[in-house]
């Protein structure tokens, strides 16, 4: 009897191990992580570009001193073993006008703005390019001994400027032959992109970041301004039944704190401008200064103020959440790097 006991125990183990297996998602079947694209992502950006006998480094899109601009800084060297050409270089400048380039510094000194299209080898490509910067004497100033020289293009009344793939020309020979390198992008539009709320009002990172921009005036046009500790109470006093007004708050002031910071750059006919607009109309019509440990709850508001309804209000603040948590909107590490979408 033992034994057929110890059968029928060991029997139903077996099938339900077996069940057990059978019932686990396989390879797969489980689920994946798709990467989400969008019309403004930098899939792939060109970081380098080899070029004739030079290898020309794209560093980073950072923004000046004073916040008000962008600058874009490269490294070029010179492969000592290269027999290949030592023309002057041409770089696309994108959306960014000639006449939006403050200065090219090359090491420490200032070099010559130069946009002629009248180089020794001709260049023909470059004939159809409307924006663009010449680096006179390359060879003058990269070193042949394969170490590098920064050169630095300075856009001080553009801040925000990404980076995105255009080319750069060696001078060298009639055809000028184009290669992939990241130059700037995004002008006049909405690009860059926004960290969320919780950056800014919630983790100590976000807090040290934007601790130089306050008093912070919500909305824009008003006299209310605020210091960051009120800013981060307001943040907390949804918890009370005030989230519509909290949120309302946090969401614009975080688009203001993005584009002080030079991450953003807003474009006059996009969704994101509407969402601003109507929050800075109902806010300036609410005409109080927010308070965070008394704000009114969402049942206490008005239906409207000013023409503009509290719903439409509501959906600007969710708006904004939305655009920013569409990658590439929402900042990565680096807020003047494309972010890694889909991470």
């Amino acid at each position: 009897m033992k034994t057929k006991h110890y059968l029928s125990l060991f029997f139903t183990l077996a099938v339900s191990v077996l069940m057990f297996q059978n019932c686990q998602p396989t390879q797969e079947l489980q689920p994946t992580r798709t990467q989400k694209t969008n019309a403004n992502a930098n899939v792939s950006l060109c970081m380098s570009a080899n070029t004739g006998a030079y290898t020309i480094q794209f560093i980073s899109a950072a923004p000046t001193v004073d916040q008000l601009g962008t600058i874009f800084t490269y490294t070029i060297a010179e492969n000592p073993q290269s027999q290949g050409s030592k023309g002057q270089l041409i770089f696309d400048l994108g959306c960014a006008k000639f006449s939006d380039l403050t200065s090219v510094l090359i090491g420490d000194e200032e070099a010559v703005k130069n946009n002629t299209k009248d180089n020794a080898g001709g260049c023909s490509n470059q004939q159809a390019l409307v924006n663009f910067v010449r680096l006179p004497g390359v060879a003058g100033f990269v070193p042949n001994d394969g170490s590098a020289v920064t050169v630095q293009f300075v856009f001080a009344a553009l801040p925000g400027l990404m980076p995105a793939n255009g080319n750069v020309y060696n001078s060298a020979g009639a055809n000028c032959t184009p290669t992939c390198l990241a130059i700037p992008a995004g002008c006049g539009t909405s690009m860059g992109c926004s960290y969320s709320q919780g950056f800014y009002f919630s983790s100590p990172v976000g807090k040290a970041a934007s601790a130089s921009k306050y008093l912070l005036a919500v909305p824009s046009s008003s006299t209310f301004t605020y210091s960051q500790a009120q800013a981060i109470t307001i943040f907390n006093g949804r918890s009370g039944g005030s989230a519509n007004l909290s949120n309302m708050f946090t969401q614009l002031a975080t688009i203001y704190l993005s584009q002080q910071l030079g991450y953003l750059t807003i474009d006059p006919s996009s969704d994101l401008a509407g969402y601003v607009q109507t929050l800075e109309a109902f806010l300036t019509a609410y005409g109080k200064k927010l308070d965070g440990t008394k704000l009114e709850t969402n049942k206490q508001l008005k239906a409207s103020y000013g023409g503009v309804s509290t719903a439409a209000a509501v959906a600007a603040a969710n708006g904004i959440s939305a655009w920013i948590n569409d990658c590439p909107n929402h900042c990565g590490k680096d807020p003047f790097m494309p972010p890694a979408c889909g991470e």
